[in-house]
């Protein structure tokens, strides 16, 4: 019963909606004869009568002939989610939010969540419309939507998610490695990313949690153009259980990490990774998310870079809000690292620092393909062992203690529901207690990014 009225509510809403907007369509086309109105007319006729490859023709079609009015952009949404095009109705509903039909865009989100199997993104865009609008019969539905209990067991795995980013910059500081001097080097790259994860085997499932096996790749490279000593390589491959609630996400695995620069092997990471995520974590937020981890990480060193072998432990928590446009998040780190250390006759240089990094991040998201964000940080860096220095070496010797500065400004742009060009500036800052180690740094970055 609980699913049958879900299924009702769902067509009760499209119908209900629908015909609003078709009228609008109806009075467009009867008082500026405008060809695309036209096309947007007809299509939504089409659909009328059960016609939707049709009306997705025609409803295209007006959008290719310029018409960018909300009741096209609505029409298109519907039109996508009855043909289970739920990335293009997503992105159709997007288009809505700051404009007048912004708290039944986020009614319909939620609804294209759910038909995603994302409960926990259902929730959190009828939470919003709760919060945006006073429309008695929208926050009704959606009180209903927050209440009803899910009637089916979760999806067994979650869809797999694919990563790329094709970007180029410029950089000046290029030796900015945490135990390494500035050397007032500057240059531009090219970068690549790619990265992926998803679920190769299912492992159990029940009404309120499931679990599987998890896989998890990613790729990176930076290549500098004239400074090629400081092209960096970076490789990872994942095995992970993970077991995922309506509320709660558990996951536990082993990683494989691969450290290249210059074209020179540098580390290989072998880490158990166990993490935590909770949706709704805070009691008078439905929009809070908390997260959880921690990483203990064997380090084998390559040749040349035998210091570095040793022990890495991470932890991490993290806190983020959604509140109507805006998006904001904080995370806080712990790190303690116990390696071999450099030493070289009567000189000794550590790379086992400990570490608190704090960052703050806010993003702004009210804009129908635009998203403007920015960040600040601060990372405290301990080395424990003195460094020791030779007479004749340029530079101090003593204990290091660094205070890093950061801040980053970045705009998004959506191309489609997949494709974004995103620009990013950078600024760092590192105050050390030894000379040689203080410096600045920017970095300037484009980037065509996709998610699908």
């Amino acid at each position: 019963m609980p699913r049958l009225l879900h299924l009702s509510l769902i067509g009760l809403l499209v119908g209900l909606f629908l015909m609003p907007f078709g009228a609008l369509a109806d009075k467009a086309s009867a008082t500026r004869k405008d060809d695309a109105e036209f096309l947007m007319q007809a299509g939504v006729a089409a659909f009328d009568r059960g016609d939707l490859e049709q009306a997705r023709e025609l409803l295209e079609a007006a959008r290719a002939r310029g018409l960018k009015s909300p009741s096209l952009r609505y029409n298109l949404g519907v039109l996508y989610y009855r043909i289970e095009r739920y990335d293009l109705s997503q992105k159709a509903f997007q288009g809505l939010l700051s404009g007048r039909h912004d708290a039944l865009a986020r009614y319909n989100l939620g609804l294209v969540a759910r038909a995603r199997g994302r409960p926990l993104e259902a929730r959190h865009w009828f939470q919003q419309v709760l919060e945006t609008t006073e429309e008695q019969k929208l926050r009704q539905l959606a009180q209903i939507q927050l209440e009803e209990q899910p009637s089916s067991p979760l999806p067994v795995s979650e869809p797999w998610l694919r990563f790329v980013s094709l970007g180029a910059g410029y950089e000046n500081n290029l030796a900015l490695r945490p135990e390494s001097v500035a050397t007032g080097l500057s240059d531009s790259f090219s970068e690549v990313v790619l990265a992926g994860q998803g679920a190769i085997l299912a492992l159990g499932q029940g009404e309120r949690s499931a679990q599987a096996l998890h896989v998890s790749g990613s790729l990176f490279r930076r290549q500098f153009h004239s400074e090629d000593a400081f092209t960096s390589d970076a490789g990872e491959l994942g095995l992970a259980w993970v077991s995922r609630g309506v509320e709660a996400r558990r996951e536990a695995g082993l990683r494989q990490s691969y450290f290249q620069l210059g074209g020179e092997p540098r580390e290989m990471h072998t880490s158990l990774l166990l993490k935590y995520r909770r949706n709704n974590c805070r009691s008078f937020s439905h929009n809070g998310r908390c997260d959880l981890s921690l990483i203990v990480s064997r380090v084998r060193a390559f040749d040349g870079f035998e210091g570095y072998g040793g022990m890495r432990y991470l932890a991490r928590a993290g806190y983020r809000h959604d509140w109507k446009h805006w998006r904001a998040s904080a995370r806080l780190s712990l790190e303690f690292n116990a390696r071999e250390d450099i030493a070289e006759e009567d000189q000794f240089f550590s790379v086992s620092p400990r570490r608190q990094e704090s960052i703050l991040k806010l993003d702004y998201r009210g804009w129908r393909s635009w998203t403007l964000g920015g960040e600040l940080a601060y990372r405290y860096s301990d080395y424990p062992d003195p460094y020791r220095l030779s007479g004749n070496t340029e530079g101090e010797s003593g204990r290091r203690v660094d205070h890093l500065f950061g801040v980053e400004l970045a705009a998004e742009y959506a191309l489609t529901a997949a494709w974004s060009v995103s620009v990013a500036a950078g600024y760092r800052n590192n105050d050390s207690s030894l000379n040689q180690y203080r410096y600045d740094n920017h970095v300037y970055q484009v980037s065509i990014d996709s998610l699908f």
